[in-house]
């Protein structure tokens, strides 16, 4: 079935009011948690406008497969096109047809989550990345300590980085910043430092 005939379907949903606490999406089964994902992604991309929509279904219809390097593809296009709420409901549609997302489409989502200020589905998607063994790459990992490192939950930032296996410069960076922006100045000091050594051991 072809996407577009159904995108009138999205726009009657209701609003996605509360989300359970983290630690209740990690108790849960995966596909618990999926649906709740697809539930948070459905709702935050109804806020779009219609047209908006119409644009996302059409490129999904078109799309020569559908595929996770296709749909992820299309999912990064639209992040970086500030084309947030269509992102979500072209991911939404992927749970749908139960096309399993990998590490970069939840990195995608993850910035997508950050730049709509939204961290209640940023921890969902956080909460899938740890259910599916994603947390640790460092892609996923980068965008997860971002994300909390700039809606202020720095504590939340800092777990992640020191589960992040091999961190990149980007995640030092994030953490430095988050902890500037707390005024945290010999944390963010300490952070500081220890990039020293990863550009020497990258050398």
């Amino acid at each position: 079935m072809r996407i577009v005939a159904g995108c009138k379907q999205l726009f009657s949903l209701p609003n996605f009011k509360s989300v359970r606490p983290l630690h209740s999406f990690l108790n849960a089964n995966l596909a618990e948690t999926q649906n709740s994902i697809q539930t948070a992604t459905e709702s935050e991309a109804s806020t779009s406008k219609r047209s908006c929509f119409s644009d996302a279904c059409k490129l999904f219809d078109e799309l020569p497969q559908w595929d996770v390097v296709s749909v992820t593809t299309l999912i990064s296009r639209l992040t970086q096109q500030n084309r947030h709420a269509e992102a979500f409901y072209i991911f939404s549609k992927m749970l749908e047809i139960e096309i399993t997302p990998n590490e970069y489409t939840l990195a995608a989502l993850v910035h997508t989550s950050k730049a709509r200020k939204n961290l209640n589905l940023g921890k969902q998607l956080h909460a899938y990345a740890i259910k599916t063994s994603f947390e640790s790459h460092v892609f996923v990992g980068s965008a997860v300590l971002d994300l909390y490192a700039k809606l202020n939950t720095i504590e939340e930032a800092q777990k992640v980085f020191d589960e992040t296996i091999d961190p990149n410069v980007v995640s030092y960076t994030s953490l430095v910043s988050g902890y500037i922006k707390k005024e945290r100045f010999n944390d963010a000091s300490v952070i500081h430092i220890q990039t020293y050594y990863y550009d020497w051991v990258k050398v």
